[in-house]
């Protein structure tokens, strides 16, 4: 961090580098916010922070930042949303503030009213303003104790002390009682430190809430359990009739900042012991509950000889809990050895954090967790904190499956033809059924693969980061624009040949295959998939993944360059003979490694021996990966939240891939990737020489010797380029142009924007939220007991 020069604080922020998280604070400050006519904030001066790190920014690290620029006093942070000031309380109000105000320049600018008049009272133990009449000194009781008001926030840090704190400051002139009683009569001490418009809403609320009592504690006789219902009051019963003791209830919202006061209201008492424990956190000095039953709530400070207590209890019909002893007065010091603060505690409380960023540094999380709280926390009690928050999200994950028949029916419901399908096995001695596979396919999508996709499907299989375990079996197909298209997913104990061949006989029936001759499968020869891919799909071509190959091959011993180049000499061969070759070319290196591919036919690895039907070359299962790239954060995530991470991703990429074909490609008969490598062709076309037999026959030479028949109207070559791709080859290009024809007339029509437009025509439709779903009589089943994988957890 670093303190800009007055004379720049006009200046641009500094070009931080893309996705950093350091801002510019700018701080306008020593003036006061006014309401009318307009908000705005008058007088002050600004203070520029650059280069502020902004993860884990709190108001404690505020307040220090601020205080190194030479900004001192009681500070209240204020931001600019919706052209009005909003008050900034906590720490996590701060981040959502930054995050949304920063913008692409990291600026963000803050307004604080500064007062001295807080920290002066919490030092001294006394309010230098507040003169007793009855005494010639400054205002204190007969017995040394001061009435109790409340404002605010009471973040004191220090003892109090006993002696005024004008005693020890020299005057420049007498002033006469006289002059004192006209002080205390027409100044307001709260108006003078932090202007009239700051404390117009607590002067309000003051005078609904009628006189302050000045005694606060109440006869232990409350501590006495009624006996009957007489003896409880009730809620409204002691409002008198102008309304003068209007009752306060506890938000919820402002749990972790909480405000209590004498007689407000909880709904529980677990709501209000949690608000109790907030508020002695905020406050640095512990407290511990000695008394907790169904009806009362007693705490006191842990210190010895402080006087600070709370006592509340609950009415007997309206079951609401009544703050009905209160004394907010400490006379311990600020601590930051606070056992109110441990792994329990810290967990409930950044439960959400964990559930956004599973990963989040452990080192990173401990701070954050000192600076908002001002307490110490060792490494030890982060690890258990952190275990307790992922236990309490995976607990709601185990719910998550009770829920899978609410689910399905939406998904029916809002997507009408799509398939989702859940099996499950016996699970209890009471004939519950457990939960073992699902399949998801969506109406929109299979429509859109079957009229605008080729006839090749990648399947792989990914683990599962969550409690549950389990693996997600993926089908991913090619658009006309070489881009992937998901198909289809399916949630399974494992990769077997029975998980495998379920989810094969499922995608068979969605995509109604029939004619499996014409069709490509391509994976990475997991287990069982082979022998599935054989039962569901006997005719259908089967290839493998040329670098999961080469990996088999580097395993069993067959390394270097040389060969691994040979090996990819052999799978880009495209005819037999030009196969043979290149496999002649290994054994020459190495004849083991030739042997090694004895029992492994070409026709799942080479081109030379690929099915010509699905006008597809390709030798890498890369649309599986780029897949599963996509969903990594999805897999970490319980079983519904994580089928609602992949609908969305799926939705939202058919409609940008849909706007953007019609809005950029509508100039265009094809789509761009297939233009891009058209050209490509069309650069090593021009180093070849045709020669015209006739009107459709012609004879290519290559600059190395090497001749070629084509064929246009059958659209053949002997290099077999065209017929596995679709797109004609250098040397049917060359011949194109010797018979006066345009090469890209002759693309195949899978890779026209006509085409892609229809594999994206349809749609995932939106579906409700789960607050709005129907209930269903069909029961959701247990969560399954596949269990995590064995071994170090994976990124």
């Amino acid at each position: 961090m670093s303190v800009r020069k007055k004379e720049l604080n006009d200046c641009a922020p500094p070009n931080y580098e893309k996705g950093s998280s350091l801002i510019t604070l700018k701080c306008r400050c020593g003036g006061l916010i006014f309401y009318t006519p307009q908000p705005h904030y008058k007088g002050g001066d600004v203070c520029v922070l650059d280069y502020v790190e902004s993860i884990g920014l709190s108001i404690f690290e505020m307040d220090r930042l601020t205080e190194d620029a030479g900004v001192f006093g009681h500070k209240v942070y204020y931001g600019w949303e919706n052209n009005s000031f909003k008050r900034i309380d906590n720490s996590r109000e701060l981040h959502g503030y930054i995050v949304k105000t920063a913008g692409s320049i990291r600026e963000v600018i803050l307004y604080l009213e500064i007062s001295f008049h807080e920290i002066l009272v919490q030092q001294l133990g006394n309010d230098a303003y507040k003169v007793d009449k009855n005494e010639e000194g400054p205002a204190s009781g007969k017995d040394g104790k001061h009435d109790h008001e409340e404002r605010g926030n009471d973040n004191s840090d220090s003892d109090s002390a006993n002696e005024s704190f004008f005693s020890a400051v020299d005057s420049d002139y007498n002033q006469s009682e006289e002059d004192d009683a006209d002080f205390n009569d027409n100044i307001d001490t709260n108006a003078e430190w932090f202007g009239v418009s700051h404390y117009k809403e607590l002067k309000t609320n003051l005078a609904k809430q009628g006189q302050v009592e000045a005694n606060l504690v109440q006869s232990e006789d409350n501590d006495v359990a009624p006996d009957s219902e007489s003896d409880f009051e009730s809620l409204h019963g002691s409002d008198d009739e102008n309304g003068s003791n209007r009752c306060v209830v506890f938000n919820p919202k402002d749990m972790d900042n909480p405000k209590l006061k004498l007689k407000i209201f909880f709904s529980t008492i677990k709501e209000c012991k949690l608000a109790i424990t907030n508020y002695s956190v905020r406050q640095g000095r512990p407290c511990k509950f000695v008394k907790q039953d169904l009806v009362r709530l007693r705490a006191k400070c842990r210190s010895e000889g402080c006087n600070w207590h709370i006592y509340a209890r609950k009415f007997d019909r309206e079951g609401s809990v009544q703050i009905r002893t209160f004394e907010d007065t400490h006379k311990c010091g600020f601590t930051y050895q606070n056992p109110l603060v441990n792994s329990g505690w810290v967990g409930r409380k950044y439960c959400e954090e964990f559930r956004s960023n599973p990963k989040v540094d452990v080192e990173h999380f401990r701070k954050t967790v000192m600076k908002e709280n001002k307490c110490s926390f060792t490494k030890k009690q982060t690890y258990r904190a952190r275990q307790k928050a992922l236990d309490i999200i995976h607990g709601s994950e185990s719910d998550q499956y009770s829920k899978l028949g609410p689910y399905m029916h939406e998904i029916q419901k809002s997507n009408p033809g799509s398939s989702i399908i859940v099996k499950t096995v016996d699970g209890t001695s009471k004939g519950q059924q457990r939960f073992q596979r699902l399949y998801m396919c969506f109406h929109g999508v299979k429509q859109g693969f079957l009229v605008g996709c080729r006839t090749l499907i990648g399947v792989d299989g990914t683990f599962l980061k969550g409690i549950a375990g389990g693996v997600l079996l993926i089908a991913v197909g090619l658009d006309g624009n070489n881009g992937i298209f998901p198909i289809a997913y399916a949630i399974v104990e494992g990769e077997n040949k029975e998980s495998w061949t379920w989810f094969f006989k499922l995608l068979k029936e969605d995509l109604k295959i029939e004619r499996d001759y014409e069709w490509t499968i391509m994976s990475d020869k997991q287990k069982g998939l082979v022998q599935a891919c054989i039962h569901v799909f006997p005719n259908a071509a089967h290839r493998f993944c040329v670098k999961h190959l080469h990996s088999n091959f580097s395993t069993a011993g067959f390394k270097g360059e040389a060969l691994r180049r040979a090996l990819w000499a052999a799978a880009k061969a495209t005819t037999p003979a030009e196969f043979v070759r290149k496999m002649e070319e290994m054994a020459a290196i190495d004849l083991d490694a030739a042997k090694w591919f004895d029992d492994k036919p070409p026709s799942q690895w080479s081109r030379a021996y690929f099915s010509t039907h699905s006008k597809c070359d390709m030798l890498l299962n890369n649309i599986c990966e780029c897949f599963n790239g996509k969903i990594l954060d999805a897999r970490e995530k319980p079983i519904i939240e994580m089928m609602e991470l992949l609908r969305l991703y799926m939705m939202q990429r058919m409609q940008q891939n849909r706007d953007m074909a019609r809005q950029k490609w509508k100039e265009y008969m094809y789509c761009p990737r297939i233009i891009e490598r058209v050209q490509k062709r069309m650069d090593k076309a021009t180093q070849c020489f045709p020669f015209k037999s006739n009107d459709d026959l012609y004879e290519v030479s290559c600059p190395y010797g090497d001749h070629y028949a084509m064929n246009i109207k059958e659209q053949t070559c002997s290099c077999r380029r065209w017929e596995l791709t679709g797109i004609p080859c250098p040397h049917a290009i060359a011949a194109l142009w010797l018979a006066q024809k345009d090469p890209m007339l002759y693309v195949s029509s899978w890779y026209t924007v006509e085409t892609y437009l229809k594999s994206y025509e349809g749609a995932i439709c939106p579906m409700n939220g789960e607050g709005n779903w129907e209930k269903t009589d069909v029961d959701g089943p247990k969560p399954p007991l596949y269990g995590k994988i064995a071994g170090r957890p994976k990124k």
